[in-house]
């Protein structure tokens, strides 16, 4: 019986923190892109010498394909308030498809990740 309370108990632990953590997360990223407040749109040339050595952007970047995992648990948790409920089934099918959004996103976050840095490396290769 202690063992279910304990997992209950860490189940609602682990799932406040990701309410509290995932937004913080949300806005330390979005608050590291130079020019936040002047959106436009940029060509290949910009968006790559914005990022070149801007290693609190891709930090930034990394940290939000990392906080995909707890749009999940932030999912899962809303589908649970759900389940016994009329709304279940549209619950159950908003978290499937905010789990596949959160997927996504790390796929596209990561490969970003993965394109600074590499940018910045063959940067330091062609230089030194």
């Amino acid at each position: 019986m202690n063992r279910i309370h304990d997992l209950t108990h860490a189940k609602t632990f682990g799932t406040g923190v990701a309410l509290i953590v995932f937004p913080t997360i949300w806005v330390f990223a979005f608050a590291v892109h130079p020019d936040l407040l002047h959106p436009q749109l940029l060509t290949p040339e910009e968006l790559i010498r914005r990022a070149q050595g801007n290693g609190m952007l891709q930090f930034a970047h990394v940290l939000v394909t990392l906080n995909t995992a707890l749009m999940i648990v932030v999912a899962l948790h809303f589908m649970h308030l759900l389940e016994h409920t009329p709304s279940a089934p549209i619950g159950f099918i908003g978290g499937g498809l905010a789990m596949v959004g959160a997927c996504l996103l790390a796929a596209d976050k990561g490969a970003m990740c993965l394109t600074m840095s590499a940018l910045d490396r063959s940067c330091e290769w062609f230089e030194g």
